[in-house]
């Protein structure tokens, strides 16, 4: 009798375990969190104009960089136009046309396009800037259209993560 009433403590034990176990699993994937690249959302009026029409265009840019804003600088105006300079750590370089130092200088005007944040992680297709409002700086192609926010967020069907990102990239530049 005690045998069969062990067994018992020890099979009803055993798939308390199981319940639990199951629960956490259910839990932990439902609220599952990865790293993914989102589009910059376009706050501004500006039409884009220049080589960098739309997406399929950005694979042209000269460089294509996953990185971090470390720095950005006081709005300094030039013909009545705000800008900013970031400065911009290089993480990875998927594509570049020249060789690159750790951190570059991005050149952005300051209220036509969405700003880019310091201390955030960023994919950006960019160009060399040749103008007279500053020397040895890149400008981002298409203004919004080439700049990927990289974030934490809760996995959906339209996520895409940021390594499948990056394979997506180095794919369609063979």
């Amino acid at each position: 009798m005690k045998t069969v009433l062990k067994k018992w403590k020890v099979l009803i034990v055993c798939l308390t375990a199981i319940i639990f176990v199951f629960i956490i699993f259910i839990f932990y994937s439902h609220n599952k969190q990865v790293t993914v690249v989102k589009h910059i959302p376009d706050n501004s009026t500006a039409k884009i104009v220049g080589d960098y029409l739309d997406e399929d265009d950005l694979i042209k840019a000269p460089y294509i960089l996953e990185g971090t804003v470390t720095d950005i600088s006081p709005s300094f105006e030039y013909g009545g136009i705000p800008f900013v300079k970031i400065t911009f750590h290089i993480n990875d370089i998927l594509y570049s046309q020249s060789e690159l130092k750790d951190s570059i200088t991005i050149l952005r005007e300051q209220e036509m396009f969405t700003p880019l944040e310091k201390n955030q992680q960023y994919i950006l297709y960019l160009y060399d800037y040749e103008g007279p409002i500053a020397s040895q700086v890149k400008m981002i192609c298409g203004g919004n259209l080439g700049a990927y926010e990289i974030v934490k967020e809760e996995v959906t069907n339209a996520s895409q993560s940021i390594e499948e990102y990056k394979q997506e990239v180095k794919k369609a530049l063979k």
